[in-house]
Order: C-alpha cells, then structure tokens, then sequence
C-alpha cells in the first residue's frame, strides 16, 4: 500500500507532505499552502491527496496536534471517504477507501505554554552572562503580563477557543454592528 506523511506544524505554521518518501509534484496545493494555517485549505486535503495518488488506496500518516488531526479526519468523512471498514446489513465488509493514522502527535498550547514558564523561571534562577533575564523581561514585559485583545474571524468551522494560562477574554459577536467603534489597535486573528 501506497503511503503518505502529512506533517503540520501550527506553531510555525509548516505543512510537509510525502508520498513514498518523495514531495509532492511541482504545483501542487501542498507547495502552495506550505506555510500557510491548516485550517484555511483544510477542505482541499481530500481533492489534493486523492489528484497526487491518483485515489484513496493509501495510508495517511498524519503528525499534529490532536484538534488538527481530528479536523483532518472530519474533511475526509465530510467528503463522503470511509476511514474504517463498514459491514452492511446483510454481513457484507465494506473496506476503508484509506486509512488515516495519527502518527505523532505535537504538545497542545497549554503544554508549550508551561514548557516557556518553566524555561523562564530557570532562566531566572540560572544567570548567564550572554543572557541579560531582566534586561528582557523588562523590553517584552507586555508579551507576559498584558492582555491582549483581538478579533478572531473563523471559518466554518467553529472551535472555542481556550486561554486557561493567560489573561485573555473571548466574546462571540454575530453582526458587524456589535464590533469596537476602534479597532485600529485590535489585531485580527482568522481561524
């Protein structure tokens, strides 16, 4: 059977594909996309794997996070392919077009967030003359202490999101009408 590794990064953004250990053909969306969000051309997964291998006969060998792999599965279901086997009324199995595998999976947010803690206490506690901790902390204090707000546009898909960590308040809006007079200062985040 024909195997394919997809590896998405989300913290830097990074998809890398291959097929039989080989990239993708020239042009092809996985180039396109590289470095783009997952979520924004997740739903031309399907049609992207299925024109590089000709079909759905392979295996998908998937490493993310585990939200992104279930989005991942969910395109795959929603376009109609099976990802296990079915057995119909009458006995009869019908197999998995593919077979979709979480390979490895990447630390969530709230675990990055305390492996960066951690590291910046040690960083404290541990002074190192190329390294001035209180120089940085002073120049990106805001990056720590702030609470930074913004405006997250999502696709159709609908995830709420959670800052257990940081101070960070979320608010749902339905019409433009309900959004800050000002919002030159907001940033907007598209999910």
């Amino acid at each position: 059977m024909v195997k394919a590794d997809f590896s998405y990064n989300p913290y830097l953004m990074q998809t890398d594909v291959n097929i039989n250990g080989l990239e993708p053909k020239i042009n092809s969306p996985f180039e396109k996309y590289r470095n783009e969000k997952l979520q924004s051309w997740i739903n031309k997964v399907p049609k992207a794997l299925y024109d590089e291998m000709n079909g759905y006969d392979f295996e998908l060998n998937f490493t993310g996070t585990k939200a992104d792999f279930n989005d991942l599965k969910s395109v795959f279901i929603k376009a109609g392919i099976t990802l296990s086997p079915v057995q119909k009324l009458n006995g009869e199995i019908i197999p998995a077009t593919m077979q979709l595998v979480f390979k490895k999976e990447l630390e969530n947010v709230t675990v990055k967030l305390k492996q960066i803690r951690e590291l910046m206490t040690w960083l404290n506690e541990h002074p190192n003359r190329k390294f001035d901790y209180k120089k940085f902390m002073t120049d990106f204090s805001w990056v720590f202490n702030e609470e930074i707000a913004y405006i997250t546009i999502q696709d159709t898909q609908t995830r709420i999101v959670n800052f257990p960590e940081l101070n960070v308040s979320v608010e749902n809006i339905n019409t433009i009408q309900e959004l800050p007079d000002d919002i030159n200062n907001t940033p907007i985040v598209f999910l």
